[in-house]
C-alpha cells in the first residue's frame, strides 16, 4: 500500500513539474527585435528603440543611452525592456519606433506584451508622416502578429492620405473620418491638389467606409463638401429644358443646379432654424411630395445618394424584378 501511495505521489510530482516547465517556456522574455537588414539602412553604428504607452509619453528621451539596442550579429538588433527598467502592463497598447544614428527611423507600430519575442521587419515601403507629409518612414510589421491590431498605426495624414493598418483602441475609422472633416479637411484641400470628390472617395476606400457612413459622417461633422457616391448620378433625371432656362433638379435645396449631400445638409440646417427661407428652395426640397419640408426629405436624399432608393422612395430593382 505504501509503495502504491509513493508511486502515485511521484507521478503527481512529475506532472506538476512538467506543467511548471511548460508554463515557464511559454512565458517569453520582454525582448523585441528589429530586422535592420530588411530596412536597407547602411553606415549606422547604433540602433535605438523608442517605446511609449499609446496616448502617453515615451519611457525615455529619444535616442538616449537607455534606448540603445544590442547587435545580434546577424543583421538584427534586440531591445531588452526589462534590462532597461521597462515593464509593460497587460492589456495596455504601446507604440514602438526603431531608429539609427543617421536620422533614419521606422513608422510607429502598435505592440503589447504578446509581441515579446517577435521581430519587426520592413516591407520595403515608406509611410507618410501623419502630421508632416514631407517626411516618410520605413513601414514595419511584426512577423507573427495580426497586422490589423499590431501593425502600423492607422491614420489620415494632413493632406488626406490613409496610412497604416491598425486602428487605435480608443477610436474607429468612422470617428477618424469625422475628425478629419472637422479638423484637417481645409488643410488637405489646400495642399493635396485634390478635389473634395477625390479626397473623400479615397479616404472612404482606405478606411473601409460605406457610402451611407460617409454621408452620415458629413452630416455629423456639418461639413460643406462637394462629394457624391461615384456610382450614383449627382443630378436627378429631368425633362429637356430650353437653352435659355436652367435644368430644374428635384431636391436641389441650395439652388446650385445639382443634387448632392449639401442639399440634405441645407434641409437639416433649415429645420434646425440655422438658416432662413432665403437660403433654401422649399419647393425643390419637398422630395417626398409632402406639403411642408421635413427631416424625411433630407433622409430621402441621403438614401438616394447612397443608392438605397430613388427620390420616390422606390428601391432599385433587382435582375429578377426587371
Amino acid at each position: 500500500m505504501v509503495k502504491k501511495l509513493t508511486a502515485i505521489i511521484l507521478a503527481v510530482m512529475m506532472i506538476v513539474s512538467v506543467l511548471a516547465i511548460t508554463a515557464v517556456a511559454e512565458e517569453k522574455d520582454p525582448v523585441i527585435t528589429f530586422d535592420v537588414q530588411s530596412s536597407g539602412w547602411e553606415g549606422y553604428s547604433r540602433i535605438f528603440c523608442h517605446v511609449w504607452a499609446y496616448g502617453g509619453s515615451g519611457f525615455f528621451d529619444w535616442q538616449t543611452k537607455k534606448e540603445r539596442c544590442t547587435d545580434n550579429g546577424d543583421g538584427t538588433w534586440s531591445y531588452d525592456l526589462a534590462s532597461k527598467g521597462i515593464t509593460l502592463e497587460e492589456g495596455q497598447m504601446y507604440c514602438v519606433i526603431f531608429s539609427d544614428d543617421n536620422n533614419k527611423e521606422t513608422y510607429q507600430c502598435f505592440m503589447d506584451t504578446s509581441c515579446f519575442g517577435d521581430t519587426l521587419y520592413c516591407d520595403g515601403t515608406m509611410t507618410e508622416n501623419p502630421v508632416d507629409s514631407s517626411k516618410k518612414s520605413e513601414t514595419t510589421y511584426w512577423k507573427n502578429a495580426d497586422k490589423t491590431k499590431y501593425g502600423p498605426v492607422l491614420a489620415i495624414t494632413s493632406i488626406g492620405n490613409v496610412v497604416g493598418t491598425a486602428c487605435a483602441p480608443d477610436t474607429t475609422p468612422y470617428d477618424m473620418f469625422i475628425n478629419f472633416l472637422k479638423d484637417t479637411l481645409e488643410n488637405a484641400r489646400e495642399f493635396s491638389n485634390k478635389s473634395d470628390q477625390e479626397l473623400i472617395s479615397a479616404i472612404a476606400a482606405g478606411l473601409g467606409l460605406t457610402n451611407e457612413q460617409v454621408i452620415q459622417a458629413i452630416i455629423e461633422a456639418d461639413a460643406d463638401v462637394d462629394w457624391a457616391p461615384a456610382e450614383v448620378p449627382t443630378e436627378a433625371p429631368t425633362q429637356p429644358a430650353t437653352p435659355d432656362e436652367p435644368k430644374p433638379v428635384h431636391g436641389d435645396a441650395n439652388r446650385d443646379g445639382k443634387l448632392d449631400i449639401v442639399d440634405a445638409t441645407v434641409i437639416q440646417r433649415y429645420l434646425a432654424q440655422l438658416i432662413t427661407e432665403d437660403a433654401i428652395d422649399l419647393d425643390a426640397a419637398k422630395v417626398t411630395g409632402r406639403s411642408t419640408v421635413s427631416i424625411i426629405d433630407a433622409t430621402r436624399i441621403q438614401k438616394f445618394l447612397a443608392g438605397i432608393c430613388d427620390l420616390d422612395g422606390n428601391k432599385p430593382s433587382t435582375p429578377d424584378q426587371a
